[in-house]
């Protein structure tokens, strides 16, 4: 199976793409299929916007996107619909707390991600 991005027959595919791994900046609602409307799509390149059916914030999705070898297809997640995040999208009040935390840590990168060793 190859994928062509520029090919419209696959508007559809691309918005699913994006909306598996994109949610609402703001409230971090999930978007379902007819909240993410593409506005320009070119060869390389997509323009979409996405509407959030939670909080109605409106945002500007560019991707640029390829042509997908048989190998990518075949090994991502989402195209074998194996994909599951396990994880709910994080909430206003996730962001506050990272805030909160970040707002008194000292340390630098490697304190942070370092520190379950």
């Amino acid at each position: 199976m190859s994928f062509d991005p520029g090919n419209p027959d696959n508007h559809d595919l691309v918005i699913q793409y994006v909306i598996a791994y994109m949610a609402c900046e703001v409230c971090g609602s999930e978007y379902g299929l007819e909240d993410v409307q593409i506005i320009d799509a070119g060869a390389d390149a997509w323009a979409m916007v996405a509407h959030c059916p939670h909080c109605g914030t409106e945002g500007l999705i560019l991707a640029i996107a390829s042509p997908l070898d048989d190998e990518i297809v075949e090994s991502d997640p989402f195209f074998t619909n194996q994909w599951n995040p396990g994880l709910a999208p994080l909430t206003r009040h996730d962001v506050d707390e990272w805030r909160a935390f970040l707002a008194d840590f000292h340390g630098d990168m490697h304190d942070l991600l370092g520190a379950g060793d």
